[in-house]
């Protein structure tokens, strides 16, 4: 295990009271890391579905095809504390190494499996 795996943790007992504890992170035997340069988030019903993106394919002027790696499906709980967590990380991040907007451009996304 390496040392980024720990973390401390803030977390409630019975009584409601704050108190700080240590979390080791194990990584299963399928473990993966994604890389991704864009991203899609598609709410349904039940979840919060991410797709992790890297490629495009231009197929004319008007059409691209984008590559889907993988996706990530989440609880709405698990998508609140995602955000709440990358909020504070990029805020941090961003005292350091601003990060430029990219070009503005409306895409209009249909996700489609096949």
């Amino acid at each position: 295990m390496n040392p980024e795996d720990n973390l401390a943790c803030n977390a409630g007992n019975d009584n409601g009271e704050k108190m700080k504890i240590n979390v080791s992170f194990a990584r299963s035997p399928n473990f993966v890391k994604e890389y991704a340069t864009k991203t899609v988030v598609q709410p349904t019903e039940y979840d919060i579905r991410i797709s992790f993106l890297n490629e495009k394919i231009k197929e004319n002027n008007y059409n691209e095809i984008m590559i889907i790696d993988s996706m990530m499906i989440l609880t709405p709980i698990a998508a609140k504390e995602l955000k709440q967590q990358l909020d504070e990380i990029i805020s941090e991040w961003e005292k350091k190494n601003p990060i430029s907007p990219r070009p503005e451009k409306t895409i209009y996304a249909k996700i489609s499996v096949e």
